[in-house]
């Protein structure tokens, strides 16, 4: 997906800026910068994009993001009243993590940021440690700050439960001339997932042939739009499942499936597994330590 260029401004006296957002949603634009970033959502419930991935998020979700790697949260409105979505976005530069991938005492947090530009996930015990972390350095000031930024690295590091998001091939087209009608696509498919999605409209929409359109989007997003229409169904059907409590059969239609056999099809091919089966390990899988 072509994204938008982000200008982040640091003060003379830092090379580390940390932002505690709040308000009705974490913004809607697909962006890309070059600095490194660490987003930890305190509040909100809704779809991650990153790279090539999609996924729900909830409260405690932490993900580090690489370098020009383009990224967004979009807010689930039903579940963030105003003032309710809460973030912390931690950003440094590219520059530091360079230093720190020069110094042999912090050979595993190179490593850790090399693979960043997929964009990595945490949860489990360091993962909670390092919000802490997060927490404090917004308050601190000075080599505090960096200290607690080194600390947070090293946990997420050390962190057993750590998935990367984009696959391996997943490059970022980042030219913006196209930004617009990539993401005005998207924004369509993203407001209208319940309904009936034709290619054609979204075609006319961004003022482009089928045919043109569907070229243009394979080679832009990295997948089909039918592929991406359906990612992003059975995202959101997780979703429902696990936040909404609904059963296979009301998480099928609310997400915008016509029909159950669909459905289990789509799940299968995305998941690797039913949406039931899904749910039955969800329940009775104990997360790992």
């Amino acid at each position: 997906m072509r994204a938008q260029f982000q200008a982040v401004q640091f003060s003379d006296t830092s090379s580390v800026k940390c932002m505690h957002t709040s308000g009705m949603h974490f913004g809607k634009r697909w962006q890309f910068h070059p600095e490194l970033e660490i987003m930890f959502v305190e509040h909100s419930r809704g779809l991650r994009f990153v790279g090539s991935s999609i996924a729900p998020y909830r409260e405690g979700d932490l993900v580090l993001i690489g370098p020009n790697l383009p990224h967004v949260w979009l807010t689930d409105g039903l579940k963030n009243p105003l003032g309710h979505a809460r973030c912390f976005v931690l950003m440094f530069k590219k520059e530091l993590g360079d230093t720190l991938q020069n110094l042999p005492e912090f050979s595993h947090v190179a490593t850790l940021l090399e693979r960043s530009r997929h964009g990595i996930h945490f949860a489990g015990p360091n993962a909670r440690k390092a919000a802490k972390h997060i927490r404090q350095l917004c308050h601190a000031n000075g080599p505090q700050r960096v200290m607690h930024l080194l600390t947070v690295l090293d946990l997420l590091a050390r962190s057993r439960r750590q998935t990367l998001l984009s696959g391996e091939n997943y490059v970022p087209q980042l030219n913006q001339a196209e930004a617009v009608k990539i993401n005005a696509a998207c924004s369509y498919v993203r407001e209208h997932l319940a309904d009936g999605i034709e290619q054609p409209v979204v075609a006319s929409l961004v003022r482009m042939h089928p045919a043109a359109f569907s070229r243009f989007f394979r080679k832009r997003v990295g997948r089909t739009f039918s592929a991406y229409v359906n990612q992003l169904r059975v995202a959101r059907a997780v979703h429902l499942m696990t936040e909404e409590k609904m059963n296979v059969s009301e998480a099928c239609f609310a997400s915008g499936f016509n029909n159950l056999s669909n459905f289990n099809c789509r799940f299968h091919a995305i998941k690797g597994m039913s949406p039931r089966s899904f749910l039955r390990r969800l329940t009775t899988e104990l997360p790992p330590a």
